[in-house]
């Protein structure tokens, strides 16, 4: 299974447990059957069918489904390898049918528009921009330097003044 397992990876498909049948076709040894013997040779032929799957539609398809129930200003933000499981509920090898039961972690974000809200903190003094940026929803925390240090308001330029987004895990 090891050797199937790398030749579907190197074509970006995965074979999840329990999505495969096992059969042998033909079991031979060097000694006729009932023989005792310290040591045999024997070969074995199976035939294995499965349903592989692509990780990257998998991921995609998760995406584009739970995209479609977060709001506008959110996106999703997940880790493929770690975020995702899969286990196999029903298989139906022989009509290429199969229902995979899959178990996913991930975080969804506030996209923050950056380009939009600078121009207002324009000249604004430090207690007006902690005001403004506390107001927008997808934005928890504040943290404000003015440098230099006696500067009380924001620059008259918005080219100067500079915002960082910062995510807490």
């Amino acid at each position: 299974m090891q050797e199937i397992n790398n030749k579907l990876k190197s074509s970006g498909l995965i074979l999840t447990d329990k999505a495969y049948t096992f059969d042998v076709v033909q079991f031979i040894t060097d000694n006729a059957v009932s023989t005792q013997t310290p040591n045999f040779v024997a070969t074995m032929e199976a035939k294995v069918n499965g349903l592989a799957y692509s990780n990257n539609d998998l991921s995609n398809l998760i995406s584009q489904r739970i995209g479609q129930t977060l709001s506008s200003n959110k996106t999703l933000k997940f880790d493929t390898a770690e975020a995702t499981s899969v286990r196999v509920k029903n298989l139906d090898v022989d009509n290429g049918l199969g229902t995979l039961s899959v178990h996913f972690e991930g975080q969804a974000v506030f996209n923050v528009d950056l380009v939009n809200i600078t121009p207002q903190l324009v000249a604004k003094s430090q207690n007006e921009v902690y005001e403004i940026l506390r107001s927008k929803a997808e934005i928890e925390k504040v943290e404000i330097t003015l440098a230099p240090s006696w500067q009380k308001s924001f620059p008259l330029f918005v080219s100067r003044i500079k915002l960082n987004i910062e995510s807490e895990n």
